[in-house]
Formats: structure tokens, sequence, C-alpha cells
């Protein structure tokens, strides 16, 4: 019977069995993660091994692996034994010890406890006003509503423990996962902010963690929680989540997938976090209307605080992002703005008053840019997507070309530039 050491250790489970119990260097290493749980019960993982022996690594098996099926660990048990055939131990009681072990982690549930009496306390805040500490926060607005900018200002806030909104916000360490852009992008638009903040604050600042994300957080969970760990995260923050969740957004599993993949993630280290996405095509019209992220209703339900992101063009460069809170368990907070304030080489950021959206034309602006952030258009397929009249969007297109934010790459198709500090286009 295999005997060996079985651990855990951020969402990766790692068995070692010596095939020499004189020689630490034989052994066996095999390692289970990106485990996800299915709604027809079965419980799928991947599954790494690797012969450590005196002649070297032998990667033996690599692949997915459904973690309750007996079938299938003794097909991969078979596959084993032909590759590396063990003279003491037995490659199905190997997986066997191994799954049993993934099964009991995680599966297990919480027996009942009596609840106890707390005395009445105000909720924790990472940022206050803006981010819960340890719970799941949601920003949403219009695409290139400035919520990337946004997210990446707040991220040197809390990597750096700097104050926001006249309170200092405690310091930890934060990982930015981006589905939006890559690791070149977000360094340019970082850098401007940075740069803003070392000139406001008269201090040198510290640049948060990033992570280029391709899968499905679902199916990168693991590798995430492994640099939770790692590096001691505090702040997880997700750009964006129709990306993130890999699949139909309006779908409630989909919600669901996507928030238990967060808890499980941001569990590691008891993180806070902050979920970037877009807004519903419904109740659009109206400026002073309330309206609700994109997707399923889960996306509103499953956060504890939710925050509508609206923006306004000021004079020159500079936009004034108005923060409305649209859900809070507890007392909900004022509005804000924070107004971004574009130089040659930096961003400076205001904290300021908010201001609703001064004009239609302002929201049918919004929502052409979103639009036009999913690919060109023609004018035609642009009016019927935002339902704005052909004559009064030629108008804001021009507006916006003059702006350097569209331009027209065929008659009468539009699409949008990246503009000088980009965010989101």
């Amino acid at each position: 019977m295999a005997t060996g050491t079985i651990t855990y250790a951020a969402g990766r489970y790692q068995g070692v069995w010596w095939i020499d119990p004189l020689d630490p260097g034989e052994r066996i290493v095999a390692r289970i993660d990106a485990v996800k749980a299915h709604s027809d019960g079965r419980l799928t993982a991947r599954l790494d091994v690797t012969a450590h022996t005196r002649r070297g690594d032998l990667e033996l098996y690599i692949g997915s692996l459904n973690v309750v099926s007996l079938r299938t660990r003794t097909s991969i048990a078979k596959e084993l034994t032909k590759r590396f055939p063990l003279e003491h131990w037995r490659w199905d009681q190997i997986l066997e010890d191994l799954c049993r072990h993934v099964i009991r982690r995680e599966l297990r549930t919480e027996r009942a406890n009596v609840l106890a009496l707390r005395e009445p306390t105000e909720p924790d805040y990472l940022v206050y006003p803006l981010v819960l500490d340890r719970l799941p926060t949601l920003w949403y607005g219009p695409g290139a509503a400035g919520k990337t900018m946004a997210g990446l200002y707040i991220a040197l806030i809390v990597q750096n423990g700097l104050s926001f909104r006249g309170k200092r916000v405690k310091q930890t360490n934060v990982l930015y996962c981006d589905w939006e852009v890559d690791r070149v992008e977000a360094e340019r638009r970082i850098s401007y902010l940075a740069r803003g903040l070392a000139e406001e604050r008269h201090c040198e600042i510290a640049l948060p963690y990033y992570r280029r994300c391709v899968l499905s957080i679902a199916d990168e969970a693991s590798e995430i929680a492994m640099d939770l760990a790692e590096h001691k995260i505090g702040l997880l923050i997700v750009d964006s989540a129709a990306a993130a969740c890999g699949g139909n957004i309006q779908a409630d599993e989909t919600a669901i997938t996507y928030f238990a993949a967060l808890r499980k993630i941001c569990a590691e280290t008891s993180a806070a976090s902050i979920t970037l996405t877009h807004v519903t095509k419904a109740e659009r019209r109206d400026a002073k209307q309330k309206r609700l992220p994109l997707g399923s209703v889960m996306f509103e339900n499953q956060p504890r605080m939710t925050w509508e992101i609206r923006t306004n063009e000021l004079e020159g460069e500079d936009r004034l992002l108005n923060f409305f809170c649209r859900k809070s368990n507890q007392k909900t907070p004022e509005p804000f703005g924070l107004r971004f304030c574009f130089g040659d080489d930096l961003i400076q950021v205001i904290e300021t008053m908010p201001e609703e959206p001064s004009s239609e034309e302002q929201l049918a602006r919004d929502y052409i840019i979103e639009e036009l952030a999913k690919g060109p258009m023609t004018l035609r397929e642009l009016a019927q997507a935002t339902e704005t009249p052909i004559n009064s969007l030629k108008v804001i297109l021009y507006r916006l070309k003059k702006r350097g934010i569209v331009t027209r790459i065929r008659h009468g198709t539009w699409a949008l530039l990246e503009h000088r500090y980009g965010d989101e286009v």
C-alpha cells in the first residue's frame, strides 16, 4: 500500500511517495490543481505526475482527471504502470489516496454552531467607502467610462497605504488580474497614475502585482490562489467580468461559477476583491435612472457592495468619474467624484463632488463608445444598437473623431482609436 505525504497549499494538492526510503531524491510527486465542481456531480481537476530519479526527472503524466470517477483513476493508473512500473507500490493506490484527500477537502461542509452576539460596529472597509474588506465589491459602467483607470488608481492607493478621501488606507499587496489588455499596456497606463501620485504625495510609489489572464477565472483559480498566497495579496482586482467568466454572462450558472471561483481564490488570504464590468442596455435613456450591471441578476445579488460609475467630459482631456453606490448591506455611502487631470507624462487625481451626466448626448456618446469597443460598426448598426437617430449619431461621431476617440475606417463604418492614455478601448 502506498504511504507518503499529501499537502495542500493555495489551491494545489501535492503528494510525495518515496521510491527508495533510503534515498530522498528517489520519489514520485503527484499534483492536483484547477479543481472544479460541476452540477452533475463531477469534480474535475488537472493531474501532473513526475518521477524524480537519479537519472533525472521523468514527466509521466499531465492531463485532466475526474477525481470522483473510479474508472478514470483506474485507466490512468494502468497507463502509469506501463510508463513507470513500481516495485513495491501500486499506482491505483497512489491515485486513490490523493483523490480521497481532494474529495474530503473540496466537498467538506461546516458543522452547525450557535451564532454569537457582537457589539454594533461599522462594516470593515479596505478603502472607505469604496471597497469592503474581505468581501466582493463590484464596479460597473459603460465601456470607456474610466473603470480601468479608477481600478489602477485604487490599486496604487492600497499598495502604498495612502489616504483616500481623508482616511488612511491599510497597506496590503494588490494583484491586478487583467483579461482586457496586456502587461505593456497596463504598465503604460499605471505609469501615468504613479507619476501623478508621486508628485502629489511627495513619496516613492510602489506598483501592484499584475497577472495577464487568458482562461476563465474558474480555470485559472488555482494559479491565481497561489499568487495570492505567495505574495500575501489583500486586494484582488478583476478586469473585467465578461471575459473572466469565460461563458454566457447572462446565464445565472455562469455568474454563480464566477463568484464561487472568486470566493475560493480570496479565501487563501481573506482578500477583498473588486470586479469591473459593464452596464445593461435596459433603462439607459434616463440620466437619473439607476442602471444595472451587465449579465445575470446574480452580478447584482452576489457582491456585498456595488458602485455605478458615470463619466463627465470636462475641458481639455480631463475626465470626471462619478461614483454612485447602488447596493450596500449597511448604510449607503454618499456619492463622490474623482477628477482625472491629464498632463504630458502623468495623470493627477482630485477628489471632488459628483455630477450626474448633464445631457442626453453625453449618455448617447457613452453607449456609442461601448458598442464600438466590441468592434467596427456601420452607422445603421450603431443607430440600432444605441437607439440613436442617424443625424444625431453623425454629429456625435464627428465630435468624437475630433477628440481622437473614434475614426472612420471606410465609408459609413466607424471604429475606436486607442487614444493617448487608453482605458478599455
